[in-house]
């Protein structure tokens, strides 16, 4: 679910910088269905019972000043256990991010950006289902267990750098990376992100293709070679994606649907997930 949320939450360009008081908001509903689990060693094997989650994100993207742009976003998620049969429900990991223009000239960008992940529920550091006690699941929360999580569950530290550039022919390409502090007894995590966009007949409509990477590091350990840090969700996902511009309907308006299929993880499920939205610039 957060992987296609991630994606559609930035329609444009993301190393542009965005006018003072201009940007765009968007919707994005997401479907994940996984029935595949990696392990602390990014080993696959078939799961005990499918994953499914359907998000519902809200997010915000405007220019402050010239060449500083805020973004944020939040997330409805449900999040289900086919092998428990229990539902989980709520607010998911607010994202609250600043990015600031380094160089600006034609088809070229380059920028910094620090985003700040904010769990908006109540749950120990997460992945494999830590969630808060419940009156009829007599559990330790900090446990693993078979309850769906909704999201890692400790607050996240991330700093990029983004690059940018667009074809003469319409369309364009983007790749950020960045190093993920995790709070808690949570290992880090090493992010990186690309998109490249090529127009079909014309700009209004753009096929793309999107890599997202989320590589977890190993966990600290103590001076007897013992684990200090639980391993943080680590994920790589591909896929494409469709947007069409409205501008008869409403000027600045898109539609997007797409893709992605996670391929490889650490402490996390693998699976398919498909994204439709809107986003609008104004």
């Amino acid at each position: 679910m957060l992987v296609a949320a991630e994606v559609a939450a930035a329609p444009h360009v993301g190393a542009f910088s965005e006018g003072v008081r201009h940007g765009d908001a968007s919707l994005v509903s997401s479907t994940f269905s996984g029935g595949v689990a990696y392990d602390d060693d990014a080993v696959g094997g078939k799961a005990p019972g499918t994953l499914r989650l359907q998000g519902l994100a809200a997010a915000l993207r405007m220019g402050l000043a010239p060449g500083i742009t805020a973004m944020a976003s939040v997330p409805f998620v449900i999040a289900r256990a086919d092998e428990s049969g229990v539902t989980a429900i709520g607010l998911g990991d607010a994202m609250l991010g600043l990015q600031v223009g380094v160089y600006e000239d034609g088809p070229l960008a380059f920028a910094v950006r620090a985003d700040v992940k904010v769990p908006l529920y109540v749950g120990a550091p997460s992945v494999r289902g830590r969630q808060p006690l419940r009156a009829d699941v007599d559990v330790d929360s900090r446990e693993a267990g078979p309850l769906p999580a909704l999201g890692d569950g400790q607050l996240d530290v991330t700093v990029s750098g983004l690059f940018a550039a667009t074809f003469p022919f319409g369309g364009f390409v983007t790749w950020e990376t960045g190093y993920r502090a995790r709070t808690g007894d949570v290992s880090d995590a090493v992010t990186g992100a690309g998109r490249f966009a090529v127009p079909v007949v014309d700009e209004r409509f753009l096929a793309s293709w999107n890599l997202l990477f989320v590589n977890s590091l190993d966990p600290a350990v103590d001076d007897n070679d013992v684990a200090t840090d639980v391993v943080g969700r680590g994920f790589v996902s591909t896929g494409p994606a469709l947007e069409l511009g409205l501008p008869e309907v409403r000027a600045g308006l898109r539609l997007r649907v797409g893709s992605e299929f996670v391929f490889r993880g650490r402490n996390a499920a693998g699976g398919v997930n498909v994204m439709w939205g809107v986003a609008c610039a104004f």
